[in-house]
């Protein structure tokens, strides 16, 4: 009972944000579920000092998006992962991460769902591995929209949690 109880509460909130979400668009449909940054400049600030970052999945590939308000282009910089070089903390595999100099400029009416005619395969945050004791290694935990979260070997698959809980 206590298991679902819980499970309806993430369901709630996650309702709740979607419906902020909805009324706070401008755009009509395509919802923004992402964060768009000022510039290159302060992507690699924050992915450097350690932020919560807003991400998108494009194909395979994860990207930060970085665009001026009103903007017809965004610029989508890939986040590169270095497939077996992270580790496991607290149930999440934090990968080693490096942000790439330079992104790709796309189209704002391409930045919605695939569904939408659009790129974007899901929408993401990295969450920061940081210790007290030890300086930021640029390890980032990734966690999807619909929960599922980035496995050791680069695969966006279900928690193990949920293996161990509904196996």
């Amino acid at each position: 009972m206590h298991l679902i109880r819980k499970l309806n509460v993430m369901t709630m909130l996650k309702e709740q944000v979607q419906q902020i979400e909805m009324k706070d668009s401008t755009v009509g449909k395509n919802i923004k579920k992402w964060h768009r940054y000022d510039s290159i400049q302060e992507v690699k600030e924050r992915f450097n000092r350690g932020c919560i970052m807003s991400g998108v999945m494009v194909g395979m590939r994860l990207m930060v998006v970085v665009a001026k308000k009103r903007a017809s282009k965004y610029t989508l910089v890939p986040v590169e992962l270095k497939v077996g070089k992270g580790e496991r903390f607290m149930g999440l595999y934090y990968h080693q991460c490096c942000l790439m100099s330079s992104g790709k400029e796309v189209d704002s009416d391409l930045l919605c769902e695939v569904e939408d005619k659009g790129i974007v395969a899901a929408h993401c945050l990295f969450l920061p591995l940081r210790r007290k004791d030890k300086a930021f290694s640029k390890r980032y935990g990734i966690i999807f929209d619909d929960w599922d979260v980035m496995e050791e070997m680069g695969s966006k698959v279900l928690p193990n949690i949920c293996k161990k809980l509904f196996g």
